[in-house]
């Protein structure tokens, strides 16, 4: 669907219904944590729940060219792994890339195109790791390098990403976390205002309470000791993704002035609106 750009559109991005979630998500419904802290980006997410995949604002033929979605590049990085742990472990995070290119905003993009990797590594206590990467690059006709295959379009570039990282460290931004509550389904935190989810497997929490931020006050840390070292290498014991974009698209982006159709809402609403429950439970049954 092709939809004109109107003035205001932040605005009635979060005019819209919000459709069904689990009864335990305020903030999935009404867009603020339980202490009224608004979450800025869910105006993003309600955008794509009314809108069909295809949706543009763009009124360029940048804007409004059909974008690749590119196959996923799958590396290893560290030290070996067995051919047979390793394709268990590409299957697992193949669950979860599936679930984002599900979503509407990923799914037959305009403007932009998607482009996935899939990085899978061991520590040196066996245990396995991946990071799973959807980078957005804009499409720039004009541009010598951009290509076209079958009508849709990729133009290589820097692009922000949406991140997954799965039984990696839980640091993001080098940052204390923030604890938020649940957004359709997910536990989510912040770090340096910047949201996240996370979903841990292993009985453990991912926080520690800790003494004190610089008013004295306690505040949560990221809990050194959260990986069972006793359970199988290949075993899923934590999932957390953020975006992460450059410093100078903030201001649009908290203030809500920037387009729902453009990349970092794009991947934010993907990040968000996927069930990370579920697709948790059916990345450790995953044989």
């Amino acid at each position: 669907m092709i939809a004109k750009f109107m003035p205001g559109i932040a605005g009635l991005a979060l005019a819209l219904a919000a459709s069904p979630v689990h009864a335990q998500d305020d903030a999935a419904r009404t867009g603020r944590w339980a202490d009224g802290t608004e979450f800025r980006f869910h105006r993003y997410v309600n955008f794509w729940r009314q809108s069909p995949p295809g949706t543009t604002l763009g009124e360029t033929a940048d804007e409004r060219a059909p974008g690749r979605v590119l196959p996923a590049l799958l590396s290893t990085d560290g030290r070996p792994i067995p051919a047979a742990e390793r394709a268990l472990f590409e299957r697992k995070a193949r669950i979860a890339l599936d679930a984002l290119l599900a979503q509407p905003s990923l799914r037959d993009p305009h403007g932009y195109a998607v482009r996935p990797r899939i990085m899978i590594s061991r520590d040196r206590f066996g245990r396995l790791s991946a990071t799973l990467s959807i980078y957005a690059p804009r499409i720039r006709l004009a541009n010598p390098q951009t290509t076209n295959v079958a009508g849709r379009y990729y133009t290589p570039d820097e692009a922000p990403e949406l991140r997954v990282r799965i039984n990696h460290g839980q640091l993001w931004l080098n940052e204390t976390p923030v604890r938020r509550g649940r957004y359709n389904g997910a536990l989510t935190g912040e770090a340096k205002g910047e949201p996240f989810f996370h979903v841990a497997t292993n009985g453990r929490d991912p926080f520690i309470a800790t003494c004190c931020d610089y008013k004295g006050r306690p505040q949560d840390d990221w809990n050194p000791n959260f990986y069972d070292p006793a359970r199988p290498g290949s075993e899923i014991q934590y999932v957390s993704g953020m975006v992460i974009y450059d410093n100078h698209r903030r201001d649009a982006l908290w203030n809500g002035t920037s387009p729902p159709d453009g990349p970092v809402p794009r991947l934010l609403a993907a990040l968000f609106m996927t069930d990370w429950t579920d697709v948790t439970r059916r990345m450790s049954a995953a044989r």
